[in-house]
């Protein structure tokens, strides 16, 4: 289930420092989806690359390090510490420093007790650093480090509690994605093609997704299947995930879903949806890219070498997941995730409200930025379940306008000659100004009419004193004229 309940780090993008709580109120990690909203520059890239920082091992991982020299430039420290919960291993805490000069371990420590010290978990922080033991787990030989791997920086890594001989990497799924359209059709499909490990490529995210690879293990499960089923044998362990993978489809998109195959001219996979039948280089920008990474996610799920008795344990980090899709597909894809993929901890970002107010349970982390152009986060907060589109807009976003820029423009105009007027102070200008305002944004939309030329109702109860008012003078007239 979760895992990763605390990030603490510094001298990365645009923060001097950060600290990020993924925890619930009893400390443990929160499942989330966790979702990091800002406008451009604050940062809910950098978190994500920061956390996949923390799990890279090697360089087959495909974690982009060009990328991450650009997030670490202008510091003279760079460095963060994770806060983590393994089933059947406890809570440990994992720091990480791009200094390895000589006494880096003992630097890192003490900058790791100082975190402590001060974060809102101080005492597990007290916990792990009184009764666990300091575990360096990196070569940081500068000379061999690079000759071995080609790109990949000197790292120094600190593990504090937990056994001494535990491998946590190998015990977690996590893989990272971003917008993309690698999925696509192939005209032949090789059923031999597969990933080599389930971390092959994981935190690349913009070339996360592997299409040989996902095309042919989705046809492998529907082959299989499909022989299960001829020989009367049990399909369950291959109708699980294709039925999973459709489903989740079938929530995002709001109607049914099928996964198929062609069988001539040659195996093709293809999804039915909108009452035809797609090739994967046929479906639009969002769907294909969202249709990418869920293959390619359950496919290293199933890859996941993991023991039963032990609790699986899976991070999904999703940079820009409302990406291409239509809002109707924004409003659902976290509830969707929630629901099919329960015991996975999800990170995102987003720049939609729809997104943002979509899913109850998920955890905010808004990010701004200062006077001095340096980012920092809020508190977390729960998602504002229940709140309007434009509330969310407000508050999470800082938009109070519900109209275009133009229009707002007018309509702050508007209320400014109002206000005079109400103190008596338009010159002839500016009635006439606000006349002309007054007509230009009653013709845009009937809800700008309501706001500047409101027509007023009449109760009931008013024309009824009107009419009786009325009745007398009417019988009079009516005598004058006979």
């Amino acid at each position: 289930m979760a895992i990763i309940a605390r990030l603490v780090g510094e001298g990365i993008g645009p923060f001097k420092s950060f600290d990020f709580d993924f925890s619930d109120t009893a400390g443990n990690p929160h499942p989330g989806p966790h979702i990091f909203a800002g406008v451009n520059g604050t940062g809910k890239s950098t978190i994500l690359r920061t956390l996949a920082w923390m799990f890279e091992n090697k360089l087959s991982d495909g974690f982009d390090w060009e990328e991450w020299d650009h997030l670490t430039q202008g510091y003279d420290q760079t460095r963060a510490m994770i806060v983590m919960v393994l089933p059947t291993i406890g809570r440990f805490g994992i720091a990480e420093t791009m200094d390895t000069s000589e006494g880096w371990a003992e630097r890192l420590y003490s900058w790791a007790k100082t975190i402590f010290a001060q974060g809102n978990q101080q005492s597990i922080g007290d916990m792990l650093l009184k009764n666990s033991k300091v575990w360096p787990e990196a070569n940081t030989d500068k000379d061999s480090l690079s000759q071995k791997t080609r790109g990949r920086r000197p790292a120094g890594y600190i593990r504090i509690g937990g056994p001494s001989n535990l491998s946590w990497r190998g015990r977690v799924l996590v893989a990272g994605y971003g917008p993309s359209r690698l999925l696509k059709h192939l005209p032949e499909i090789d059923l031999s093609v597969r990933l080599k490990h389930f971390r092959e490529n994981a935190l690349s995210f913009a070339a996360t997704v592997q299409n040989r690879a996902v095309q042919s293990w989705l046809l492998g499960l529907f082959s299989k299947r499909a022989i299960a089923r001829d020989r009367r044998e049990h399909t369950s362990k291959y109708s699980s995930t294709l039925g999973r993978f459709e489903h989740a489809l079938r929530l995002m998109c709001g109607q049914d879903v099928e996964f198929d195959v062609d069988i001539e001219p040659a195996l093709q996979p293809r999804l039915l949806m909108y009452h035809k039948r797609l090739d994967f280089s046929q479906l639009p920008d969002g769907v294909r890219s969202t249709v990418g990474w869920l293959a390619d996610f359950l496919m290293r799920r199933d890859l996941h070498d993991w023991q039963p008795e032990n609790e699986r344990s899976s991070v999904l980090f999703l940079d820009e997941v409302d990406a291409h899709l239509h809002p109707k597909w924004q409003r659902s894809i976290l509830p969707s995730i929630k629901e099919v993929l329960p015991d996975v901890q999800v990170f995102a970002t987003s720049h939609s409200p729809f997104v943002i107010a979509s899913c109850p349970g998920a955890r905010i982390h808004v990010l701004e930025l200062d006077a001095d152009g340096q980012a920092y986060n809020r508190p977390p907060e729960d998602a504002p379940v229940g709140e309007s589109i434009l509330a969310t807009m407000k508050d999470i976003f800082g938009v109070s306008s519900r109209f275009d820029i133009e229009t707002e423009k007018l309509l702050d105009e508007w209320n400014r000659l109002k206000r005079s007027q109400a103190t008596g102070k338009l010159s002839r200008e500016e009635i006439a100004k606000l006349a002309e305002l007054t007509q230009e944004l009653s013709g845009r939309s009937e809800e700008l009419r309501q706001t500047v030329a409101p027509v007023i109702p009449i109760s009931n109860s008013l024309i009824a004193s009107l009419q009786s008012e009325a009745e007398p003078a009417q019988r009079g007239r009516n005598k004058a004229r006979k």
